[in-house]
């Protein structure tokens, strides 16, 4: 299926009084297509074939998101920052785990946000002691703090008096 390019150059054409199938033929594209962009265009709403500025998960520069892309939580400028940011250490995941942490991070914090993540300071998940909890607001917020690019600033610390950085992350 070949991507269609609508243009600014289509409002201003419609705005000439040109008709949305003339503008369709032009562009060839469904008159309905030009229709969506025209409506969004005016309603002040980004389109989908407008692109959307994003950082790089793991570098921080920005890039050019379009379409359904723009749904996707961690966007990468490039395949090296990808593959950088998946090398991990071997995690063991433990969802009964899991569960009793947040469990835990609920009854002191309250409701966690959607989306919230619980870190454990000393990388062994079956520790739920309070002191080695961590509250991130989001998943990308914890892998940033695990890669070091920027720093995240956790919502809510176990033990607010030990820095995270005498931890290994």
């Amino acid at each position: 299926m070949p991507t269609i390019k609508l243009t600014p150059e289509a409002v201003t054409l419609y705005e000439k009084g040109w008709t949305q199938k003339r503008i369709a033929e032009h562009f060839n594209c469904a008159r309905n297509t030009v229709s969506q962009y025209l409506s969004r265009r005016k309603s002040g709403e980004p389109t989908r074939f407008a692109p959307m500025t994003k950082l790089c998960s793991f570098c921080d520069v920005p890039i050019a998101i379009t379409g359904a892309r723009r749904d996707v939580v961690n966007h990468y400028c490039s395949q090296k920052c990808y593959y950088n940011a998946i090398r991990t250490l071997p995690y063991i995941r433990c969802v009964a785990s899991t569960i009793r942490a947040r469990d835990a991070v609920s009854n002191i914090y309250g409701v966690l946000p959607a989306g919230s993540v619980v870190h454990h300071r000393d990388n062994n998940n079956t520790n739920n002691a309070i002191r080695n909890l961590v509250l991130f607001a989001n998943q990308r917020d914890h892998f940033r703090f695990h890669r070091r690019c920027s720093y995240s600033a956790p919502l809510w610390l176990g033990a607010p008096e030990l820095p995270l950085e005498t931890f290994p992350s």
